[in-house]
């Protein structure tokens, strides 16, 4: 973990910044550990305002959904990750820590870092469990796009995956 010191004037302006000893001679900007989880979250209620009950915005709102989607998702995990990690800290659990860190399957999370840190595992941890995989199973698919030839036919017109053929 990075430590910064601030050398101040006597007006308490910062004067200098070290980072690990070193000087900084740009900005530094701390952020807490909740500051990323707020931005995915904030990103996802920013797209889910852009949509509208308007036919004629379909293409505007699958991609506000599709963002809102992706950002609760990410937004979800990076939560997990940061309360868990500060819990271990706080209680001085390196094991908690580590799998917080650890870049495993959020149900594998769920299932031990209450467990971990608690001494006990989430009420319906299983239903929680399997609605987490239903959404990441939906996110890969999203993500992860199968092609799949297909044709489409109408009357004296077939179009496929060759050339196009026109029918008598």
């Amino acid at each position: 973990m990075p430590h910064f010191i601030f050398d101040t004037n006597q007006d308490g302006s910062i004067s200098k910044i070290y980072k690990d000893g070193a000087p900084v001679e740009t900005g530094v900007r701390l952020e807490m550990p909740f500051s990323i989880v707020h931005t995915y979250f904030k990103s996802a209620v920013r797209n889910l305002n852009r949509m509208t009950a308007s036919d004629e915005d379909r293409d505007e709102n699958r991609h506000h959904g599709l963002q809102c989607f992706l950002m609760s998702l990410v937004g979800t995990e990076a939560f997990l990750n940061v309360f868990f990690h500060l819990v271990g800290r706080e209680r001085d659990l390196d094991n908690v820590i580590d799998l917080a860190n650890k870049d495993t399957q959020i149900e594998h999370k769920v299932a031990h870092l209450p467990r971990q840190a608690y001494g006990t595992q989430l009420l319906a941890q299983k239903r929680l469990n399997k609605k987490m995989r239903e959404l990441y199973d939906l996110r890969s698919k999203i993500v992860h796009p199968k092609w799949q030839p297909s044709s489409l036919a109408m009357p004296g017109l077939v179009l496929g995956s060759g050339p196009v053929k026109l029918l008598a």
